[in-house]
Protein backbone atom coordinates (compact mmCIF):
# COMPACT_ATOMS: atom_id res chain seq x y z
CA UNK A 1 0.00 0.00 0.00
CA UNK A 2 1.14 3.04 -0.81
CA UNK A 3 2.44 5.13 1.71
CA UNK A 4 2.19 8.88 1.02
CA UNK A 5 1.03 11.79 2.86
CA UNK A 6 -2.72 13.21 1.34
CA UNK A 7 -0.80 16.42 -0.44
CA UNK A 8 1.94 14.20 -1.04
CA UNK A 9 0.07 12.20 -3.75
CA UNK A 10 -2.26 14.70 -5.02
CA UNK A 11 1.50 16.13 -6.40
CA UNK A 12 2.56 12.91 -7.91
CA UNK A 13 -0.82 12.11 -9.57
CA UNK A 14 -1.08 15.61 -10.60
CA UNK A 15 2.61 15.27 -12.27
CA UNK A 16 1.26 12.47 -14.39
CA UNK A 17 -2.40 13.58 -15.05
CA UNK A 18 0.00 16.94 -16.55
CA UNK A 19 2.52 14.80 -18.36
CA UNK A 20 -0.57 12.27 -20.20
CA UNK A 21 -2.14 15.37 -21.29
CA UNK A 22 0.69 17.00 -22.55
CA UNK A 23 1.51 13.35 -24.39
CA UNK A 24 -1.83 13.30 -25.58
CA UNK A 25 -1.29 16.91 -26.78
CA UNK A 26 1.64 16.17 -28.66
CA UNK A 27 -0.03 13.08 -30.60
CA UNK A 28 -2.92 15.43 -31.86
CA UNK A 29 -0.08 18.17 -32.94
CA UNK A 30 1.75 15.16 -34.98
CA UNK A 31 -1.88 13.87 -36.31
CA UNK A 32 -2.62 17.38 -37.78
CA UNK A 33 1.17 17.85 -39.07
CA UNK A 34 0.08 14.14 -41.04
CA UNK A 35 -2.63 15.61 -42.38
CA UNK A 36 -1.03 18.79 -43.19
CA UNK A 37 1.13 16.87 -45.18
CA UNK A 38 -1.04 14.98 -47.10
CA UNK A 39 -2.26 18.14 -48.10
CA UNK A 40 0.86 19.66 -49.65
CA UNK A 41 2.88 16.07 -50.69
CA UNK A 42 0.27 13.89 -51.91
CA UNK A 43 0.87 10.44 -52.94
CA UNK A 44 0.81 10.99 -56.72
CA UNK A 45 2.98 13.73 -56.32
CA UNK A 46 6.16 11.88 -58.08
CA UNK A 47 9.73 12.53 -56.62
CA UNK A 48 8.21 14.72 -53.92
CA UNK A 49 6.79 11.70 -51.86
CA UNK A 50 10.66 11.35 -50.89
CA UNK A 51 10.39 14.38 -49.13
CA UNK A 52 7.52 13.35 -47.55
CA UNK A 53 9.21 9.65 -46.20
CA UNK A 54 12.05 11.91 -44.75
CA UNK A 55 10.18 14.44 -42.79
CA UNK A 56 7.96 11.43 -41.25
CA UNK A 57 10.90 9.45 -40.16
CA UNK A 58 12.64 12.50 -38.58
CA UNK A 59 9.38 13.34 -36.88
CA UNK A 60 9.19 9.70 -35.57
CA UNK A 61 12.82 9.73 -34.81
CA UNK A 62 11.91 13.51 -32.63
CA UNK A 63 8.77 11.95 -31.68
CA UNK A 64 10.21 8.51 -29.74
CA UNK A 65 12.43 10.97 -28.12
CA UNK A 66 10.11 13.62 -26.70
CA UNK A 67 7.67 11.39 -25.92
CA UNK A 68 9.88 9.23 -23.80
CA UNK A 69 10.67 12.38 -21.97
CA UNK A 70 7.29 13.40 -21.02
CA UNK A 71 6.51 10.22 -19.81
CA UNK A 72 9.18 8.60 -18.09
CA UNK A 73 10.72 12.27 -17.21
CA UNK A 74 9.47 12.77 -14.20
CA UNK A 75 9.39 8.68 -13.29
CA UNK A 76 12.98 8.64 -14.08
CA UNK A 77 13.92 11.22 -11.61
CA UNK A 78 12.29 9.17 -8.82
CA UNK A 79 14.14 6.52 -9.45
CA UNK A 80 17.43 7.50 -9.70
CA UNK A 81 16.43 9.26 -6.55
CA UNK A 82 15.45 6.05 -5.26
CA UNK A 83 11.52 7.01 -4.57
CA UNK A 84 10.29 3.93 -6.15
CA UNK A 85 6.63 4.02 -4.68
CA UNK A 86 6.84 8.19 -6.20
CA UNK A 87 7.82 6.67 -9.91
CA UNK A 88 5.27 4.04 -10.06
CA UNK A 89 2.62 6.86 -8.97
CA UNK A 90 3.43 8.86 -11.49
CA UNK A 91 4.22 6.44 -14.16
CA UNK A 92 0.65 4.94 -13.72
CA UNK A 93 -1.07 8.89 -13.60
CA UNK A 94 0.09 9.41 -16.65
CA UNK A 95 -0.47 5.96 -18.28
CA UNK A 96 -4.04 6.22 -16.80
CA UNK A 97 -4.59 9.08 -18.37
CA UNK A 98 -3.29 8.55 -21.73
CA UNK A 99 -5.69 5.21 -21.41
CA UNK A 100 -8.35 7.29 -20.60
CA UNK A 101 -7.99 9.71 -23.46
CA UNK A 102 -7.40 7.01 -25.74
CA UNK A 103 -11.27 6.21 -24.50
CA UNK A 104 -12.89 9.22 -25.34
CA UNK A 105 -11.40 9.29 -28.87
CA UNK A 106 -12.50 5.54 -29.44
CA UNK A 107 -16.08 6.52 -27.69
CA UNK A 108 -16.09 9.90 -30.08
CA UNK A 109 -14.89 7.79 -33.17
CA UNK A 110 -17.54 5.57 -32.67
CA UNK A 111 -20.48 8.13 -32.28
CA UNK A 112 -19.81 9.50 -35.33
CA UNK A 113 -19.24 6.54 -36.92
CA UNK A 114 -23.18 6.03 -35.97
CA UNK A 115 -24.28 9.43 -36.90
CA UNK A 116 -23.68 9.31 -40.34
Amino acid sequence: MLRFKKDQRKELVTQGIVAGLVEVAYIVLVALFFLFTQIILPANSGGLVIFGMIALLILLVFSVALSGAIVFGHSLHYLWQKKYQEAMTVFFATMLTMLASFLVVVAIAVIFSFVK
